[in-house]
């Protein structure tokens, strides 16, 4: 295994980053009781804190989800089905108003959850490569207290406490990704 140190400084102390960035977070109880003002009663919750070093430090950002919305967009199919189905039996002309009302606003709600499950699948499948990247390289980033910045090892690159880390390392890795497929095209 390689040494560890500060690229700037060797005597610097290096610590792991996702160890620093996880030692910064914490999740914490909230209660709220009510008063007379209001309802009486009270509300209890958690909320995620985050040091400024720890957001500063934070992993490359998931992809969303694509398959809630393909949830959506076939739960929307099926009420729009359904109520296909329904007006097709003797009704009232009020009521099969009603009905197509319904049922236009559940194919509208069918295809926009369907078009954002594509987009997001296309982008699962455009930038998951770069994504996985960037976080394996995240995982291995270290940190210098003294100096304030994070590196990858193996990568003379610094990035500092003004730029959130895991985005820098995805736009590095969304960036070899593009050189890498242009390369491709090419030749």
């Amino acid at each position: 295994m390689a040494a560890e140190w500060c690229p700037r400084d060797p005597g610097h102390p290096v610590v792991a980053v996702p160890a620093l960035y996880q030692s910064g977070r914490a999740q914490i109880g909230i209660e709220l009781r009510h008063g007379p003002g209001g309802v009486r009663g009270r509300s209890v919750g958690k909320a995620q804190a985050e040091t400024p070093l720890s957001a500063a430090l934070a992993p490359p950002m998931a992809l969303p989800a694509w398959q809630r919305p393909v949830r959506v967009a076939v739960v929307a199919g099926g009420v729009l089905t359904f109520l296909v189905l329904a007006t097709a039996s003797s009704m009232s002309e009020q009521d099969v108003a009603g009905l197509k009302l319904f049922g236009a606003i559940a194919a509208i709600v069918a295809a926009a959850a369907g078009l954002t499950a594509w987009t997001r699948r296309r982008a699962h499948e455009q930038f998951g490569a770069a994504h996985a990247a960037a976080t394996r390289a995240w995982q291995q980033a270290k940190f210098c207290g003294q100096c304030g910045s994070s590196w990858v090892p193996r990568d003379r690159r610094t990035v500092g406490l003004d730029r959130v880390l895991g985005q820098v390392l995805l736009g590095r890795a969304m960036a070899e990704l593009a050189s890498a497929q242009r390369r491709s095209l090419a030749g």
